[in-house]
């Protein structure tokens, strides 16, 4: 039951994970490098965005520590994820570090706005989620990297799945939930990062920009949900 619950619920982010894991280890092949090292950084990495962005910055020979610096805050966000969950981890004893690890835009987005029937461990679902939703993008980017030469030429348009995705989660909370005031909250912080750095770097201070008024409005938001 458990399981199958964890299997529905994954089923919105099928697509995003398939498409972008297969686009990256076909990228990892056509920039020349051999096909182990898409698995091998899916494994160790498990950082969409930062993976694609990892294989031109290798091309660059940039220094290891800045490499490892740039990816700390390309995944900072995750960060400020992990605060909303902190203590139920924390409660799951020997699968914390697993759910720590394997947070991500898309298992975050689905552990919010999941329905449970009752009597049906909600821990065990997010952590069977995580760990399938792990090794989904593994096999995506396996994939994409041995068996990309049998694919379709051209997958243009296939970034456009996460953002589906997201589209699809934020018009569930909208209906769900019973104040909007955290979805205010991020969109206006996003447009006022988006504003302040003119950049695609806006994410990290809107982010902050989001935590801080969520913190400050955090007992009346309380109030209208209990």
């Amino acid at each position: 039951m458990t399981i199958k619950l964890a299997l529905k619920n994954m089923v919105p982010l099928l697509f995003s994970y398939l498409f972008v894991g297969i686009a990256f280890g076909l990228l990892v092949v056509e920039t020349g490098y051999p096909p182990y090292y898409a698995p091998l950084c899916a494994i160790f990495i498990y950082a969409g965005s930062m993976q694609i962005v990892l294989i031109s910055l290798l091309q660059s020979h940039m220094p290891l520590w800045l490499l490892a610096a740039m990816t700390f805050f390309v995944n900072a966000r995750h960060i400020f994820y992990g605060f909303g969950f902190l203590q139920e981890f924390k409660a799951m004893g020997w699968k914390y570090p697993i759910m720590v690890f394997g947070i991500t835009d898309e298992t975050y987005s689905i552990f919010c706005s999941m329905k449970l029937p009752k009597g049906v461990n909600r821990d065990n679902v997010r952590f069977y989620i995580t760990v399938f939703a792990y090794f989904l993008w593994l096999i995506a980017c396996t994939i994409g990297a041995y068996f990309g030469d049998i694919l379709p030429s051209s997958l243009n348009g296939i970034d456009y799945s996460a953002i589906a995705f997201f589209i699809t989660v934020v018009a569930n909370q909208w209906e769900q939930l019973p104040t909007r005031t955290p979805i205010y909250i991020g969109f206006f912080t996003g447009i006022f990062g988006l504003l302040l750095t003119q950049s695609d770097k806006f994410l990290l201070p809107a982010f902050c920009f989001s935590a801080a008024l969520l913190i400050i409005f955090q007992k009346n938001i309380k109030k209208v949900t209990q």
